[in-house]
């Protein structure tokens, strides 16, 4: 529904469900929507347990904290050379 509107964020939080890859489909569609501004930051909440991904698209890891059963993932984009 955000894609629609046309606007990218300077910051989204996201905390899906653990467990369940919803993670992957967050970043797969702030990256796919070009949903972040450039210069922007995704904090994304994920179980401890769940496979990082360094990179989606044009979206790249900055760093990531575990807090109990808890992973904090902060991601910035990163503009594509041509």
């Amino acid at each position: 529904a955000l894609a629609r509107t046309g606007r990218a964020f300077d910051l989204i939080f996201a905390d899906p469900p653990y467990g369940q890859g919803d993670h992957i489909r967050v970043l797969s569609a702030v990256d796919a929507g070009r949903l972040l501004a450039e210069g922007g930051l995704l904090i994304l909440e994920q179980g401890a347990d769940e496979s990082v991904a360094e990179h989606m698209g044009r979206l790249s890891l900055l760093r990531e904290r575990r807090y109990g059963a808890a992973r904090i993932c902060f991601y910035a984009r990163q503009e594509v050379q041509e």
